[in-house]
């Protein structure tokens, strides 16, 4: 009886999330192996905190995956909702701080970076389009687009990206009502 979370991979695989260990499933939904994941969060290599994983987001090209974590350390205020990638074997390979934004989708571009649909709360107003619906994250920079809303899916196509959700241009000057439902990127 599992009850986890569950993402799967590039590979047709699955990685799984039970009582805060991870274990690598087969296509066919039969267990792998544990996976060598380690919840200590090292800071500055002196304090430590411990992970815990919010939720699967998307796969990545090499075989890894993307979460949503929040990091608890003792003593320090904890760090909500951070954007986490994470190799095939469960090792952390790199993190970026999302602002406490709740993260509802992301998607790997062909270039390595992130695409990620976000908003500032868990349950999004339809009626709320003050801010950017998405933002490309690729080394320490954040970039903003000019679609306000809540995209809740991302899904890559080729060299575009479909985008679920409730969206509307930014740049409107007339203040039309010119919402979408799917919108795709090149």
């Amino acid at each position: 009886d599992f009850k986890g979370k569950l993402l799967r991979l590039v590979d047709g695989g699955f990685v799984a999330e039970k009582k805060g260990e991870l274990y690598r499933l087969t296509p066919d939904a039969r267990f792998d192996r544990k996976m060598e994941f380690n919840p200590v969060w090292s800071i500055s290599g002196s304090t430590s905190g411990r992970i815990e994983l919010e939720k699967f987001l998307a796969p990545l090209k090499a075989g890894g995956f993307v979460a949503s974590v929040n990091v608890s350390t003792p003593g320090v205020v904890g760090i909500d909702r951070r954007l986490a990638m994470f190799d095939s074997d469960g090792h952390l390979i790199s993190s970026y701080d999302t602002l406490g934004e709740f993260v509802f989708s992301a998607v790997e571009l062909p270039d390595g970076r992130l695409l990620y649909g976000r908003y500032r709360s868990e349950y999004p107003s339809e009626a709320d389009f003050s801010s950017s619906a998405f933002q490309i994250q690729g080394g320490n920079s954040l970039q903003r687009t000019d679609i306000t809303g809540h995209a809740l899916a991302l899904e890559l196509q080729g060299s575009n990206v479909i985008v679920g959700g409730t969206l509307e241009p930014h740049s409107n000057p007339w203040n039309l009502n010119e919402q979408a439902g799917l919108v795709r990127l090149n």
